[in-house]
């Protein structure tokens, strides 16, 4: 028996905006968005998506368009579908859907991406003290594997990223939602699925986390597919910040350091920071909490597959020798890679 072919739910044309799409999109979690259509449990459906920042970012060789970013209304999202049994009765509040992600991956015509640094005066990003202006690094697939012209010398086998998935929440978690992070405002501070609804399965199988028995986090389960790789360097931060001032049992601080030692240390092989920073974003890295318990420091570390480095080992050597590397390869120590919108740089 041939194999299923699933069924379009959520059609995208990458020429167009996204609200010049045939099917609606939203960029909202509310209960009052209607459902796009109905797709049966145990049905093998197809979504279309469009790029999170709506196509604004380009295959070129400017940074312009990070500059510019509007962010007014990013994070478009397809559906939401409605999922029913098969008497066609719908998931309701409280029932556990089991959504298996069977394929991902970009549509035909669209098979790039890009890593970029935000300009610190249009949202900043998690460095931004340390790379205020944006950069962008375009990333070309073939296949599973990924490279970048602005960043040479690397090659992996990638996952494709599922974006934001989720639920349309109740009115009851709506109200719960907006009031907890307006007060944080104001003070400052492709995908294929296979669908199974679990009558009550929150409640049999989910642990509250907040006000009310729907306030819940989703369990996750890792696919069979994930690139491979035996041999990592490790970097590690603790909960000491720049300024040499200890923060107590803080983990943001902590991988903040880890993230830095890695840029400072590969940038000693002819990257430049910038460049690391944009391969940090995509690389098949692992970024962990390592330890808790030895007050007052939080550690994190960073890790980060050799094998990606497909022209010369990133281990400790003697100088000449990384030069000699470097001068191979011809990557430049002046940065002449990474892409800015400041033509003079």
């Amino acid at each position: 028996m041939a194999p299923l072919t699933p069924r379009l739910v959520v059609p995208i044309d990458v020429k167009k905006k996204p609200w010049e799409q045939e099917v609606h999109l939203h960029n909202r979690w509310h209960p009052d968005i209607p459902p796009v259509a109905d797709v049966t449990e145990g049905e093998l459906f197809r979504v279309e998506m469009v790029n999170w920042t709506r196509g604004q970012v380009r295959d070129d060789d400017s940074a312009d368009d990070i500059k510019s970013l509007d962010l007014t209304t990013p994070h478009y999202l397809s559906g939401p579908p409605r999922v029913v049994d098969a008497e066609g009765v719908p998931a309701s509040p409280g029932d556990l859907l089991a959504v298996e992600n069977c394929n991902l991956g970009p549509l035909p015509g669209d098979e790039w991406g890009y890593t970029g640094i935000s300009e610190r005066e249009n949202g900043g990003g998690f460095l931004t003290d340390h790379f205020p202006g944006a950069r962008k690094a375009i990333w070309y697939f073939e296949g599973i594997y990924a490279h970048s012209p602005q960043i040479p010398g690397v090659r992996f086998p990638g996952l494709t990223h599922p974006g934001i998935v989720g639920t349309a929440p109740s009115a009851e978690l709506l109200s719960i939602w907006n009031p907890r992070e307006r007060e944080l405002v104001d003070t400052g501070h492709e995908s294929l699925k296979l669908c199974e609804i679990i009558r009550g399965g929150m409640k049999e199988y989910l642990t509250p986390v907040g006000p009310a028995s729907l306030h819940v986090n989703p369990i996750f389960e890792i696919g069979p597919v994930e690139p491979r790789f035996s041999e990592w360097l490790v970097f590690e931060g603790i909960s000491v910040d720049e300024s040499g001032k200890q923060h107590f049992l803080d983990a943001s601080v902590a991988y903040k350091r880890a993230v830095l030692n890695a840029i400072e240390y590969l940038s000693k092989f002819g990257y430049s920071k910038e460049q690391v920073y944009l391969l940090l974003s995509c690389c098949p890295c692992e970024g962990r909490i390592s330890g808790i318990v030895d007050a007052p420091n939080a550690v994190a570390t960073l890790a980060i597959p050799t094998a990606i480095f497909d022209q010369w080992s990133t281990r400790p050597k003697r100088y000449k020798d990384t030069m000699a590397s470097i001068k191979r390869l011809k990557i430049r120590p002046d940065h002449v890679y990474t892409i800015s919108y400041n033509k003079s740089e």
